[in-house]
């Protein structure tokens, strides 16, 4: 048929895959469902220890 995958259907996704998109909703701003990349020169933190949290991953943002 027209637009069939001529190497069949695609493998599930990997244990990586779906841990890196797992838990995470969708952006309230854009709707994207993936976290958006904002192209930016520079951010604005509360502090050092806000800015700490985000590189580590302590906090979403």
């Amino acid at each position: 048929m027209a637009g069939d995958n001529p190497k069949g259907p695609p493998p599930p996704f990997g244990f990586e895959t779906r841990a890196i998109h797992a838990g995470s909703r969708p952006d309230p701003v854009t709707g994207a469902r993936n976290t958006p990349i904002y192209q930016t020169t520079s951010y604005v933190f509360e502090d050092a220890e806000h800015a700490a949290d985000l590189f580590n991953l302590q906090t979403f943002g």
